[in-house]
């Protein structure tokens, strides 16, 4: 797994051009029927990797990141032309391919 380390250090206010805001997002979503399919550690290494990976590549910032076996926890900012619901669609559905062709079991 690779270390990350969650950071504090940002401002709490991003100006950006045109704009300014703090907008953070706790998203939270759950497995079918709260199976606990993320029970293994080997699971969730792979899956907090992932999800860093997908807000890295469109430039949110990740507050926060807990996975347990029923559901998961994130707590991100993102800039304000991004949607929640683009958010959570990215995140939920990239994972969610990417799972069940790495760990169809």
């Amino acid at each position: 797994m690779t270390k990350y380390e969650f950071r504090n250090d940002e401002p709490d206010i991003i100006h950006g051009r045109g704009y300014v805001y703090n907008l953070n997002y706790h998203i939270v979503w759950c497995t079918k029927y709260r199976n606990q399919a993320l029970a293994n550690p080997i699971i969730v290494d792979s899956l907090k990797d992932k999800i860093l990976q997908i807000c890295r590549e469109n430039e949110y910032t990740v507050k926060a990141l807990e996975i347990m076996p029923t559901h998961v926890h994130i707590l991100l900012s993102a800039k304000p032309q991004e949607s929640v619901t683009n958010i959570v669609k990215k995140l939920k559905g990239i994972t969610a391919k990417w799972l069940f062709e790495k760990y169809p079991e």
